[in-house]
């Protein structure tokens, strides 16, 4: 039952923005982004509103020395292309090539943020020697399930395409979502639907890392109905715990001790979600994460020593080795 708490890849773009940077103290959001909480206000509020945020003013980035920060790259073209929602960010080590690939996807409860909230995890692991790939996609109420995850998934292959542009190394890509960004991850690599269009599968990926998500969206309440629509069959389809099989690769499930609790718990959802992986015979290890809630978890990384970089930095490196 529901539990939660809160086109066509395209070629390298010309239209990215590359910068030298460095990182302040505290960590920066779009003007446009909303904070990390608060979500499901958020929601009540966009679904009475008729803006899809599909244009924001320019976002904000953390800086830091020694990380390359390319942004607005396009991902996807054609009659339903988005040029603010249908872009991404990339961050890049400054010293050595080959690095490991990772696609970092933003949470918001598939209504609100974009791509620049992540950005201070993104720096964090391209200075710990990642490639990072965060990317926006479309919102609810503009879109309904499936086209939030097709849009990730668009932008999976575009990263597998044309990263290795870049000097990264795309055989060695592991998944990162948050939040909405969790689910959408997690449904893009267990549905072979989604990849397939790309001729792309589950197998070119390394690892999944998955923070403070939501995996099961049987009986979703009224409020996500704007987002999964009010069709049962949908929100089964939605939801990533019924399409677990035995050929995935390796997954970190995280949440935060002050996790969200409404409508539904993060905690539970996430031990659910791990006994059934752990019960098809998978690579799994839970994590909760202490002294957190659903927004620090995220917005303290870079900031201050903490686990959830640690275990992500450890999970890559053991699964995503040369």
């Amino acid at each position: 039952m529901f539990n939660i708490g809160a086109g066509k890849a395209g070629a390298l773009s010309v239209h990215g923005h590359i910068r030298l940077l460095s990182v302040p103290e505290m960590t920066c959001c779009s003007k446009n982004a909303l904070p990390r909480g608060g979500i499901f206000f958020a929601l009540l509020i966009l679904f009475s509103a008729a803006s899809s945020c599909a244009k924001a003013p320019a976002p904000a980035y953390p800086k830091h020395d020694g990380v390359k920060i390319i942004t607005d790259v396009r991902y996807r073209y054609g009659a339903d292309e988005d040029a603010f929602r249908h872009c991404l960010d990339i961050y890049l080590p400054t010293e050595g090539t080959a690095w490991p690939t990772l696609v970092l996807v933003h949470g918001g409860g598939w209504a609100v943020n974009d791509k620049s909230i992540v950005a201070n995890v993104a720096v964090a692991l391209a200075k710990r020697g990642m490639a990072v790939v965060c990317p926006n996609y479309r919102l609810s109420p503009r879109v309904r399930q499936p086209y939030h995850a097709a849009d990730v998934a668009g932008a999976a292959a575009w990263t597998k395409r044309n990263m290795n542009r870049y000097g990264a190394n795309v055989n060695r890509m592991v998944l990162i979502g948050y939040s909405s960004g969790a689910q959408l991850i997690s449904l893009v690599a267990l549905d072979p639907r989604y990849l397939a269009r790309y001729g792309m599968s589950s197998d070119d990926f390394k690892g999944i890392i998955l923070i403070s998500g939501g995996y099961d969206y049987a009986g979703a309440p009224p409020i996500l109905w704007p987002v999964f629509t009010s069709d049962p069959k949908v929100w089964e389809g939605a939801s990533p715990i019924r399409h677990i099989r035995g050929d995935l690769p390796p997954m970190l499930v995280m949440y935060a001790q002050y996790d969200l609790t409404w409508p539904g718990s993060i905690e539970e959802q996430s031990k659910k979600f791990y006994k059934r992986l752990k019960n098809a015979g998978l690579d799994v290890r839970i994590l909760r994460i202490p002294g957190c809630n659903h927004d620090s978890i995220m917005a303290h990384v870079g900031q201050r020593p903490g686990e959830l970089l640690e275990a992500m930095v450890e999970f890559i490196r053991k699964n995503a080795s040369d």
